[in-house]
């Protein structure tokens, strides 16, 4: 039988090869792998400085999708937290990239994002989109 440790470090594997499963797809700007990887109640949700906070829900973010064009990204950091059927992965991500419009969006973000254990696999349910601060 798995201890409470075995189990905790086997559903962080998870959460992370989940995770690595939809950078692939982002990357690749695959909207079908990516839907089978977004919870049905998926949302984005970025913060811009003044002003609200934007929120993309999953219909918008998967035909956004194939014009979000990453011409390089590297994750620098990456922590999970496992709590029950919910799991939490910090990010630090950097990425040259563009949107529809040709839209410069390249920075250096902190990503946070919302994993829910459903009788399918783990499911990303919410990702929030910030960029980081400069050090002093």
């Amino acid at each position: 039988m798995a201890t409470g440790e075995q189990i905790g470090i086997n559903s962080e594997r998870a959460v992370l090869a989940a995770e690595d499963r939809w950078l692939q797809a982002i990357l690749a700007r695959d909207a079908n792998a990516a839907e089978a990887i977004l919870h049905p109640e998926f949302r984005l949700i970025i913060g811009i400085e003044g002003h609200p906070l934007r929120i993309m829900p999953r219909a918008q973010w998967l035909a956004v999708l194939p014009d979000y064009r990453i011409t390089d990204c590297s994750v620098t950091d990456r922590q999970v937290s496992v709590y029950g059927d919910i799991a939490v992965v910090i990010l630090l991500w950097s990425q040259t990239a563009t949107v529809p419009g040709d839209r410069d969006i390249s920075g250096h973000f902190l990503i946070t994002d919302i994993w829910h254990n459903s009788p399918q696999d783990w499911r990303v349910i919410e990702r929030h989109s910030s960029r980081q601060e400069k050090a002093a």
